[in-house]
């Protein structure tokens, strides 16, 4: 092994054993996730109402998230991070003015990020490396499931991040059965999403309303994804942890890459 290659190597070696854990978490997060929905803790549900006259379709949860999916989730986005912050400490952690600043510089806009730069110490890592952070755009902006990391572990520091049931996929055509009996045409550009809320349909004047709330005829496959308000809102949760590993993954070794060069 060469000198660059050993010195590489010691760099990567902490940084990628916090991924790997990282990712069993992840696959125990997959498990539970899996576990939780073939219970069928979720249902489409339609009402219809007089007064005022309207349709609404909801999601009706019968049974709660477990607490445990909460807690993998803590887990997984702070290994992520201290992988992140362990390279950065590999770097220049010996050389750095105030060893506690040291760490991964994520922020909001595009255009703090050299101001980051410097107060997490990373200034003084080699140009190529400062280039290398720049490149991988770790803002909301840039690549949102990298900066994620940093503010689902935020979060998590001070509450449970918030994650809710979410409907992968109603169809136009369903949805226009469900919410628009009267045949009202729905916007061609209309997206449609279910996450633990309704969708209220005002129907037309002098419409016959018999009202009812029943479980709907069509129901769209659920999972588990993240609440109001959370970084990556209504992403499903097991598909952007899996991604925010890879974007890590893929920090971490690029960034050791170009400090070795």
């Amino acid at each position: 092994m060469t000198g660059n290659a050993k010195r590489k190597h010691e760099l990567l070696s902490g940084p990628l054993m916090k991924i790997e854990r990282a990712k069993q978490h992840i696959n125990d997060a997959n498990r539970q996730v899996t576990e939780f929905l073939r219970k069928k803790p979720f249902e489409l549900r339609v009402s219809e109402h007089r007064d005022p006259q309207r349709r609404i379709v909801y999601v009706k949860a019968n049974q709660p998230i477990p607490s445990v999916i909460t807690l993998i989730l803590g887990d997984t986005v702070h290994n992520l991070r201290s992988a992140l912050d362990q390279l950065c400490w590999g770097m220049v952690g010996s050389q750095a003015q105030t060893p506690k600043s040291v760490g991964f510089p994520f922020v909001e806009r595009k255009d703090a990020l050299g101001s980051a730069i410097a107060t997490r110490q990373m200034n003084i890592a080699p140009e190529k490396v400062i280039k290398e952070i720049h490149a991988l755009e770790p803002y909301p902006s840039g690549n949102k499931y990298l900066h994620a990391v940093k503010s689902l572990d935020e979060t998590d520091k001070h509450r449970n991040v918030l994650v809710v049931g979410t409907g992968v996929e109603v169809t136009i055509p369903q949805l226009e059965a469900l919410i628009h009996p009267h045949k009202t045409e729905l916007p061609q550009n209309l997206i449609i999403a279910v996450v633990g809320d309704f969708v209220v349909n005002n129907l037309p004047p002098g419409a016959v309303v018999e009202p009812f709330d029943k479980k709907a005829d069509i129901q769209p496959t659920f999972t588990i994804g993240f609440g109001h308000g959370e970084a990556l809102e209504s992403y499903p949760l097991v598909f952007a942890l899996t991604e925010m590993a890879k974007s890590t993954e893929t920090a971490v070794r690029a960034l050791a890459r170009a400090y070795c060069s």
